[in-house]
């Protein structure tokens, strides 16, 4: 009861403060009644506040500000470039005002401190406040524009000023219907889960802190009293009168009132009692007086009427467009009822599980929330009137009804265990059905990503429940990491049609990963455990580069491959784990040195892996000419090989892996035009070979590749536009065109493709900022356009794209774990880049010398940009150096077989070099 006692005199003292010194007395007489040590600890809060200027002598604030302090600012007054407009309102920390921003010209809403101006800890109070703020950007969060401390140590917020009607209100006044009033609640929800995403909780959520705009849009006010959810910051150690003071206790949870730590649960159950008033118009408890400690109490320990009986029971004044019982029993009142369960375990796991339960019900499928069981309440009946219930048991106990209640109650709990257990296998056939049979059957249609999403998010969140119902059944477990590793790859795998979001397939393969582990660790033996496993593995290794992690992604892909090699040679006739290797092998030779790719620039790494997995697939197909996976598997792999042969310079043999890749690519699209992984490949066929004619010098036939992938990935990303991985393939064949216009004369046409590029680029980046290789894309898309530019003459237009682009590719460079492409990259547009002056050769001979030393000296093309470096930095012996070493690296020419173009061009260079050496 002592934290219980501390939140009410809290609220007393906040009461008592804001009333006039001579009323204070009579107000405490009555709050308080006979409790005189309650009073006494309200009367020493407001001698401490009243005392609170003697604390301050030591920071020299000045009579004037202390005076503006301990009294309401007027119209006109200025604090700072701020002009007082009027008084708003208070709030649990302070005072908050309508001012004009003299120096923006605008209205902002700024909020004061109440007590305690001056001291450190308040200071530091306004500067975290401020922090967390200032990390939300949402539509429905009102926003934060700064925070300021004058010199005089008086601090305030600048905010959002939103004007706006009180939710409640609003709903009445306009007559919402139950619907949309649902609606509406679910635009709050998910405001206050992106909040809690970033580890920050509200704590005083109300209708009055969530106002409803002009255009019928909420907006969540007033985070003053967030908390950050790590344990430097937990309320366990901080449990202050400040902070119990900014409560509202009639929209508290049980354990605010009680003065205990606090968590995400708490703004689930301010949003539950939010939600029973907007659904009843009526409050949830029968409180007879408004005691703090009676408010206390009653939150404690009564429970809510339910909200469908509540409307029954009304008076009919309730402004409900149908206020019918009918609409509300059932899901509605057990969803609102979990929501405020007294125990915070036993309420939503999180606002984003509330809000989607009510997407559920408006969708007419089932919910999570289920009502309370008759022995739960009489269990805590039995809690709050234990000596009652101890006396009436002995009666009870001499009777021999009790015997036959007893019996009665064991077949009553059987039937319930048994209508339970099919009801569990109901939900969990109705799971897999949905991550199984329908997510697999739309998996390869255009435009799916987004039902795909919404079926295997649904799977998974049946299957989360289940699995806390059952947390030992194995075969549960697996089905769990299914759909975890399903989810993963749809938010953000490269290989798959995904949505962008790269950290949330880490966090979702993170999951499945750790649950496969246990399983693995659990039966050595599970070989469907340890497939799983494998696929985590795997799974995280394609990811982690994007993140900047790619030696972590080739330890990982490692270990999917032992795994996979063992799995396969013990179950040798098994397709599905052949298919999983080859594509672990893939994946691994695209991490070791694919320059299309975030990689450790080893060519010959990466070639040796694309070759075992094209023997895995062209094993299969001669099995089963029928097996479309393995030729659609070997056709990808076809390419893969190719571009490392065109790395090295030998075109002629990509060439003949290309048009291989592109014949099978034809076929399988044309006997399953609606599949769009084969219309994908039959893409990147076109690309690669319009790759290989432009390195030949033969621009017109290059053209004529690319447009044709042009036109295959602008109708897939038409079919799927929030597919990532289709924009991205798009924005890859929208700058090989605009290259290639410009090589072929088309200026205008080329720069119209650039800026179509850039602009896919930069709305990928801000939905995936963390993403590296699109970032790298959008450097050199930029720094292409700029040299476009420059070539028009149209020079402030081409810095601005170039400089952009340098940017960008310089935070790449400059990380610690940067790649030897992204160095070299880096090195090369700063020699080649225009307007010229914008060019640095002594930084790109640093970074190149960084590449050349990651890659171990085994990419001839590093060695090249090295060797321009020495050059253009006027070092000729080591340019002759560098370039002989890149020479040595590529292969011999074949007996008959003209020079290489990639050869020549590197033998152009050395002639120039050892040129510029014997010039005088």
């Amino acid at each position: 009861m002592g934290n219980e006692r501390t939140v009410v005199a809290a609220e007393l003292f906040k009461r008592a403060v804001d009333r006039p010194v001579e009323q204070r007395a009579t107000f405490l007489n009555d709050a308080c009644g006979g409790d005189t040590e309650l009073r006494r600890e309200v009367e020493s809060l407001l001698q401490f506040n009243d005392e609170a200027g003697q604390f301050l002598e030591t920071r020299a604030i000045d009579i004037e500000v202390r005076s503006l302090l301990q009294t309401a600012l007027r119209p006109h007054q200025h604090i700072g470039h701020y002009k007082i407009t009027s008084h708003l309102g208070s709030g649990g920390m302070g005072e908050v005002y309508l001012a004009h921003d003299e120096k923006l010209n605008r209205q902002v809403a700024l909020k004061l401190v109440r007590f305690g101006i001056g001291r450190e800890e308040t200071a530091r109070h306004f500067l975290r406040e401020a922090q967390i703020l200032a990390s939300l950007n949402h539509r429905n969060i009102a926003q934060l524009y700064g925070a300021e401390i004058t010199p005089e140590g008086f601090s305030f917020l600048v905010m959002e000023y939103v004007e706006g009607i009180q939710i409640d209100k609003y709903c009445d006044d306009n007559r919402i219907s139950i619907r949309d009033r649902l609606e509406m609640f679910g635009r709050v929800c998910r405001a206050v889960h992106y909040a809690h995403q970033r580890l920050v909780i509200h704590r005083d959520i109300k209708p009055a802190n969530i106002l409803i705009m002009k255009e019928g849009q909420p907006k969540l006010l007033d985070f003053g009293i967030a908390k950050l959810l790590d344990s430097e910051a937990s309320m366990a150690g901080e449990q202050t009168v400040t902070f119990a003071a900014a409560m509202t206790p009639e929209y508290a949870s049980p354990e605010q009132v009680r003065g205990e730590p606090m968590t995400t649960a708490t703004d689930v159950y301010s949003l539950g009692v939010i939600l029973y008033e907007l659904l009843t118009g009526q409050r949830p408890y029968r409180i007879k007086t408004h005691s703090p400690a009676e408010i206390a109490r009653v939150i404690s320990e009564q429970e809510p009427t339910r909200p469908s009986t509540a409307i029954a029971r009304g008076n009919g004044s309730s402004k409900l467009q149908v206020p019918n019982p009918k609409l509300l029993r059932g899901d509605l009142d057990n969803i609102v009822l979990k929501a405020m369960r007294k125990e915070p375990q036993r309420r939503y796991a999180s606002v984003e599980q509330f809000s989607n339960d009510i997407g559920r019900h408006l969708a007419n499928l089932p919910v999570i929330a289920r009502p309370d069981t008759a022995s739960y309440r009489a269990g805590k009946f039995i809690v709050r009137h234990s000596i009652g219930v101890a006396t009436a048991g002995l009666i009870v106990i001499t009777l021999v009804a009790g015997v036959v209640a007893t019996s009665w109650q064991a077949r009553v709990a059987r039937a319930e265990r048994a209508r339970a257990q099919v009801e569990f296998n109901d939900v969990r056939k109705l799971a897999t059905s949905f991550l199984f049979e329908f997510n697999n059957s739309i998996q390869s249609l255009p435009g799916a990503t987004p039902a795909r999403k919404l079926l295997v998010q649904r799977a998974l969140e049946y299957l989360s429940k289940l699995s806390q119902q059952s947390g030992g059944d194995a075969d549960l477990q697996r089905e769990l990491a299914e759909a975890y590793l399903r989810v993963g790859d749809l938010q953000g795998n490269p290989y798959e049609p995904n949505l962008g979001d790269t950290h949330g397939a880490e966090g979702s393969y993170k999951t499945a990963l750790a649950i496969s582990t246990a399983l693995a660790q659990a039966d050595s033996k599970d070989l469907q455990a340890r497939r799983y496993l494998a696929r985590s593995y795997q799974s995280m290794g394609e990811v982690l580069p994007l993140l900047g992690k790619p030696n972590d992604g080739v330890t990982d892909i490692r270990k999917a491959a032992e795994i996979f090699e063992k799995l396969v040679n013990s179950t040798p006739r098994d397709k599905d784990l052949k298919v999983q290797l080859a594509n672990c092998y893939q994946s691994l030779g695209d991490l070791q040195g694919h320059s299309g790719l975030q990689n450790l620039g080893d060519r010959s790494g990466a070639l040796q892996s694309y070759r075992k997995a094209m023997a895995v697939f062209d094993a299969m197909a001669a099995e089963d000419s029928g097996d479309q996976k393995a030729r659609g598997g070997a056709a990808v792999l076809r390419i893969r090989v190719a571009d490392m042969q065109r790395e090295q310079g030998d075109l002629d043999a990509a060439e003949e892996n290309y048009h291989a890749a592109l014949e099978r690519a034809e076929s399988l699209a044309t006997a399953d035009p609606q599949n769009d992984r084969f219309r994908r490949i039959l893409a990147l066929s076109h690309r690669e070979l319009a790759d290989l004619e432009n390195q030949r010098g033969n621009f017109r036939q290059a053209l004529q590749d690319a447009l044709k992938a042009l036109e295959i990935n602008q109708a897939l990303t038409i079919a799927d536009p929030n597919n990532a991985q289709a924009a991205n393939n798009y924005v890859l064949s929208l700058t090989k065109v605009a290259e290639l216009l410009n090589k072929t004369g088309d200026m205008d046409g080329s720069l119209t493709k650039y800026r179509q590029a850039v602009g896919i680029l930069e709305k990928l980046s801000a939905v995936a900022p963390e993403d590296l290789f699109m970032r790298g894309q959008l450097s050199q898309t930029l720094v292409s356009m700029g040299a476009a530019l420059a070539e028009q003459r149209k020079l402030a237009e081409a810095r601005s794209a170039t400089s952009r682009g340098l940017s960008i590719a310089r935070d790449l460079a400059n990380r610690a774990a940067a790649t030897p492409d992204e160095l070299s990259q880096y090195a090369l547009a700063l020699l080649t880049c225009s307007p010229v002056d914008l060019r640095e050769p002594a930084t790109a001979l640093q970074k190149a010398e960084q590449a050349v030393e990651k890659s171990g000296e085994r990419d001839p093309r590093s060695l090249d940009i090295l060797a321009q470096s020495y050059f253009q930095s006027g070092d000729l012996a080591r340019a002759i150096e560098a370039e002989k070493k890149a020479l040595n690296l590529l292969p011999a020419p074949r007996p008959r077989q003209a020079r290489l173009p990639l050869r020549q061009k590197f033998e152009a260079q050395l002639a120039t070099f050892e040129s510029g050496r014997r010039s005088p």
